[in-house]
C-alpha cells in the first residue's frame, strides 16, 4: 500500500439479508466453489491511516466471522445504514474488543435509528442488573459526528428503502450508500463529479420493491461520474465471473474481503 494511500477501505460482507449461500438453496451460485460468490451480509471497515482511527459501518449477524477473517481488534466508531437485522444485529459481537481494550466505541445512527437500536439492545443502555460485561457505546449527537469528522468532511443523506430509510455516507470523494430504492438528483447534481470510489447495494438484475436493482445503480454510478463504482448488497442471482464480463471497465462486483486504497 502506497504510503500517501489515507484510507484502506475493506468490503466485510458483499450479500443480501440472506447471504449467499441461502439456506436451502440448491441453484448454481449457492453451490458455486468460487470465494467471490461467497458472500456474507453487506458492511464495510475504513481505516484511516492519517488519524489512525478505524470506523465500522453496520454490525451484520456475521460480524464475529467477519472481524476474525480481518484481523480487526480495534474499532473507534460505528455508523449504522438503518436497523434492519442484516446491518445490526451483531451489535453484540462489539463485546469482546471491549474486552481487550476497555475503550467506548462512539456511535452514530439517524435519531429513528438510534432509538430502535436502544430499545432492541436495551440491556446495552440501560442497568438491568446484568453482571457480564457489555460493549461501551457512546452516541454522538449530528453535531458530535460533525465536529469529530472535518478532515475528510463527513456528510450524510437519508435514501428510501421501503418503509424505512437508510442513511448514506460520504467522507470526501468516498461514498458508501446501501438499502435504497432511488438516490435523489438534488444529491446527483451535489457530487456529479466529485466521487472518486463509492460502493453502492444492488441485489438483483430485475427491478425490486425496496432495493436499486443493479441497472439502476449502475446507471448512478453513471451520473454521478464516479471514477470507481463497487456494486455491493448481491443477491444469489448474480455470479462474480459470469456478470462481471458484461460491466464497463470502471464498475466492479464488491466481494467479501475486497480492500480498495481510497484518497479522500
Amino acid at each position: 500500500m502506497s504510503n500517501s494511500t489515507r484510507f484502506e477501505v475493506t468490503v466485510l460482507g458483499s450479500g443480501t439479508s440472506t447471504g449467499v449461500p441461502v439456506i436451502g438453496c440448491s441453484c448454481d451460485i449457492c453451490k458455486s466453489t468460487s470465494p467471490y460468490n461467497k458472500r456474507l451480509r453487506s458492511s464495510i471497515f475504513i481505516s484511516d491511516k492519517k488519524l489512525g482511527r478505524n470506523i465500522l459501518i453496520d454490525t451484520t449477524p456475521d460480524l464475529r466471522e467477519q472481524l476474525l477473517r480481518e484481523n480487526i481488534h480495534s474499532i473507534d466508531y460505528v455508523f449504522f445504514t438503518h436497523t434492519h437485522a442484516d446491518h445490526c444485529h451483531g451489535l453484540d459481537d462489539l463485546r469482546p474488543l471491549f474486552f481487550r481494550e476497555r475503550k467506548t466505541m462512539k456511535v452514530w445512527a439517524d435519531p429513528d435509528h438510534e432509538i430502535e437500536l436502544r430499545d432492541r439492545f436495551y440491556y446495552m443502555f440501560r442497568d438491568t442488573g446484568y453482571a457480564g460485561i457489555k460493549p461501551s457505546l457512546e452516541f454522538l449527537t449530528k453535531e458530535e459526528l460533525l465536529e469529530d469528522f472535518t478532515d475528510p468532511f463527513i456528510e450524510t443523506a437519508s435514501l428510501p428503502h421501503g418503509s424505512t430509510n437508510s442513511t448514506l455516507f460520504k467522507l470526501g470523494s468516498f461514498l458508501y450508500a446501501t438499502d435504497f430504492k432511488t438516490f435523489p438528483e438534488e444529491l446527483i447534481e451535489k457530487w456529479k463529479g466529485k466521487i472518486e470510489v463509492m460502493i453502492a447495494s444492488a441485489p438483483t438484475y430485475k427491478p425490486h420493491g425496496t432495493h436499486s436493482s443493479i441497472p439502476e445503480t449502475i446507471e448512478i454510478f453513471k451520473k454521478l461520474e464516479v471514477k470507481e463504482g463497487y456494486l455491493t448488497h448481491l443477491s444469489h442471482q448474480v455470479d462474480h465471473k459470469t456478470h462481471s464480463l458484461n460491466l464497463s471497465k470502471n464498475i466492479f462486483f464488491a466481494y467479501d474481503g475486497l480492500k480498495l486504497q481510497v484518497n479522500p
